[in-house]
């Protein structure tokens, strides 16, 4: 997205089909992004990761069932998933 907020496009979806995405939280300096994974059951729940521009999408956290609400400790770089 341009700084005026123009040439906005989606990362992420939220779809009927395929992956959906939510709980997006940015990392401390802003060049990436941690979110939560799921499908159209809402399991698994797995915390993947992405450049800011979109590239370089993974996971992160995908060893248990549930992962949710990524959070980042500042100064860090440490990932804590919460549930």
């Amino acid at each position: 997205m341009a700084i005026d907020g123009t040439d906005q496009r989606a990362l992420t979806a939220f779809g009927a089909d395929g992956p959906r995405a939510t709980q997006p939280r940015w990392t401390q300096h802003g060049t990436a992004i941690i979110y939560t994974r799921t499908d159209q059951t809402g399991h698994p729940r797995h915390l993947y990761a992405m450049a800011a521009d979109g590239t370089h999408d993974g996971p992160v956290a995908s060893e248990e069932d549930v992962y949710t609400h990524p959070v980042l400790q500042p100064g860090h770089g440490v990932l804590t998933p919460m549930g």
